[in-house]
């Protein structure tokens, strides 16, 4: 039966961490903010075109030519053009 190997580390038991290391871990979990998840902000101009296609959507196929220059012209406003 081979020896065991004695270089080899031997694995830890909850008691034999340094307390330090767990401090420095419950230090560093207690400043993320759990439930947030901080996503960029939109540009206002991808918002007003978000908010334009989902108006679109509602309309469907029955849209004039007045509600789609509506929804451009606030579009325009907010983006300098397009």
């Amino acid at each position: 039966m081979p020896e065991p190997d004695s270089t080899a580390p031997k694995p830890f038991s909850a008691g034999e961490r340094s307390s330090k290391n767990s401090r420095d871990s419950r230090n560093i979990h207690s400043r993320q903010s759990y439930g947030r998840i901080n996503k960029p902000k939109q540009s206002p101009c991808a918002r007003a075109k978000t908010k334009r296609e989902q108006q679109l959507q509602r309309l469907g196929f029955k849209r004039t030519f007045d509600d789609l220059s509506r929804n451009d012209a606030v579009v325009r406003a907010v983006c300098n053009g397009y």
